[in-house]
């Protein structure tokens, strides 16, 4: 019965009925809020996508079948909405990495003053051999060949996410395994 009675609706606010459209909005704003603020930090934030997800399928609601649940339909406008938000907000995270690589080296060049870099050197040479095949590969097209992570996530076929995150384990296994050897080193 809802079914039906979400037909009647949809056809009315298809045919230009503002009231039948703001229906519609009564009915799925809580479930596309809620689907975009379980995949978001900030629930403002949802609101916001979730809001331009309706204006959206209020511009397309012609073309939308009505012999589909609209529910589904809503959600994917609002799962567009969302990929575009991450890919917007990815670029500006890309710009802020860049302060924390002047951390990072900051942080290398204070080691180096506390420790003979020749040891750290030979700890590295040690532990990178230690890093299995495709790791290796991965370390080698990443800081030696100049490969970008997205390059990376290209050519591995892999989600950005899913390369970045094997990039920073790798970073660790490292960082552990050299300070490890270090400490083995002092003492």
């Amino acid at each position: 019965m809802k079914f039906d009675d979400d037909r009647k609706i949809i056809t009315l606010a298809q045919c230009g009925d503002d009231s039948a459209f703001a229906e519609i909005i009564r009915r799925y704003a809580s479930d596309v809020r809620a689907f975009l603020a379980i995949r978001m930090k900030l629930v403002s934030d949802a609101d916001d996508l979730a809001q331009e997800a309706f204006i959206i399928a209020h511009r397309k609601l012609k073309e939308f079948d009505i012999n589909r649940p609209i529910r589904p339909w809503l959600k994917g406008i609002a799962l567009n909405q969302l990929k575009d938000y991450y890919r917007k907000l990815n670029t500006q995270v890309n710009l802020d990495i860049s302060d924390f690589e002047e951390i990072l080296i900051d942080e290398i060049e204070h080691e180096l003053k506390n420790n003979d870099e020749n040891t750290m050197l030979d700890a590295l040479e040690q532990c990178l051999q230690k890093v299995d095949g495709k790791y290796h590969q991965l370390i080698i097209q990443h800081y030696s060949e100049g490969y970008t992570v997205d390059e990376l996530t290209k050519l591995h076929q892999v989600k950005h996410s899913a390369m970045t995150m094997r990039l920073h384990r790798i970073r660790e296994k490292l960082r552990n395994c050299i300070d490890k050897r270090l400490k083995e080193s002092t003492a």
